[in-house]
């Protein structure tokens, strides 16, 4: 907008749909100020914040000043008058009957998706994790949930996240390493945000590939836990064990026989 006149300026109020920029003069420090409570309810900006004219003497008309008043709503708003009041000076302006939406919002939202696509890669690089865990730890950063949701998806879509390699892995070195059994391995699939079907089927076929046999996983956790209870009565012994193997997830039918076998050896 290019406002030509001499004296104070204010913009005094701006609604989303009908906007009135109300301009007031004064003899002495011309500027011009928006009405900050209306420019946050209607997504308006101006700047800049203040627009000096000095001294002018009476009868003449000042170099235009330009202030831009920009849209960052997603509608177009609509200009519906310049009201100059007060009688000291008039004013003439270059300002249309509508304001279109501008390009800020998604500028914003394109630079706030390019951030988070790079901290989400740092997460990768660092360590594997599934779709929705990563989703989770950008909204814990200060994304929003839509973008969080966007960056994911691109990622997921251009192969650097694979909820299902992720979940055999994931079995593969947490049944060998820690020697968990189906239903922690589960449990923890879960956690991360793997379906509780998919965590189930990723357990099993994981197992299987790898020619695991779960009661044998059990076996060896056993016997190595078992070791550090020697010192202990046997009941003690006994029941430690069997909530050992239980926490570790595997069937309670299976921890009953496999403790009885390892305590009577």
């Amino acid at each position: 907008m290019l406002f030509s006149l001499g004296g104070l300026v204010k913009l005094w109020s701006a609604q989303a749909v009908c906007i009135a920029l109300v301009l007031t003069a004064k003899a002495q420090n011309p500027d011009v100020q928006p009405n900050p409570q209306i420019a946050n309810q209607s997504q308006l900006t101006v700047a800049p914040a203040a627009l000096d004219f000095g001294s002018q003497a009476v009868g003449t008309t000042g170099q235009p000043k330009a202030a831009t008043l920009t849209n960052r709503g997603a509608a177009e708003v609509s200009l519906d008058r310049i009201i100059a009041s007060g009688i000291d000076f008039d004013q003439s302006n270059d300002c249309g009957a509508a304001l279109a939406p501008g390009a800020v919002a998604e500028l914003e939202r394109r630079s706030e998706a390019f951030t988070a696509r790079a901290v989400a890669l740092r997460i990768l690089a660092y360590r594997a994790l599934p779709s929705r865990e990563i989703q989770r730890r950008l909204v814990r950063k200060g994304h929003t949930p839509a973008v969080a949701a966007e960056v994911v998806g691109a990622l997921v879509e251009g192969g650097l996240i694979n909820d299902e390699e992720f979940a055999r892995h994931f079995v593969r070195t947490r049944a060998r390493r820690f020697r968990y059994g189906p239903a922690r391995l589960t449990r923890e699939l879960c956690r991360l945000g793997i379906g509780e079907r998919e965590a189930a089927r990723a357990v099993t076929g994981a197992l299987a590939e790898d020619g695991v046999d779960p009661l044998d996983l059990l076996r060896e956790a056993a016997a190595r836990k078992l070791a550090t209870l020697r010192d202990l009565d046997p009941p003690t012994r006994r029941q430690r064990l069997k909530t050992y193997l239980l926490r570790r997830g595997f069937a309670a039918t299976d921890v009953i026989e496999v403790v009885k076998a390892a305590l009577a050896g």
